[in-house]
């Protein structure tokens, strides 16, 4: 079994500051408003690094985040052509045509926020 050797105590003056500054939806509407600024500004910048239909073979599924018919990847990207496989390693949203299949990946433009910079600010204290 696995056990925490070390618990970080979170401070009564952060809980109060994540109650006062609306909770989990408060974090969760911000994260939904990045992610949307992250594919629309990746998008109108319109920096084109692959052109589909290709399959998609995998994204980095710990951090890949999904608004409507896009899809982020940070560090990777593998897909399908024919019957080898390519990897572009870089930060790109995808334009899915349907769950397999992509029709545009784009180069992600860099932002200045991140989730993981959300919960630091509600909870005071770095999250790895």
């Amino acid at each position: 079994m696995f056990a925490m050797e070390k618990t970080v105590p979170v401070k009564a003056e952060s809980i109060a500051r994540y109650q006062r500054e609306g909770g989990i939806g408060k974090v969760l509407q911000e994260y939904q408003q990045e992610t949307e600024k992250m594919i629309t500004s990746t998008v109108s910048k319109n920096e084109i690094l692959l052109e589909g239909p290709v399959k998609l073979r995998s994204v980095n599924v710990f951090d890949a985040r999904r608004q409507g018919d896009y899809v982020t990847s940070r560090f990777f990207l593998m897909y399908q052509v024919g019957e080898e496989d390519h990897v572009i390693k870089e930060n790109v949203v995808i334009k899915m045509r349907d769950e397999k299949i992509i029709d545009r990946v784009y180069r992600m433009v860099r932002l200045f926020y991140h989730f993981c910079a959300q919960i630091r600010k509600f909870y005071g204290y770095y999250v790895h």
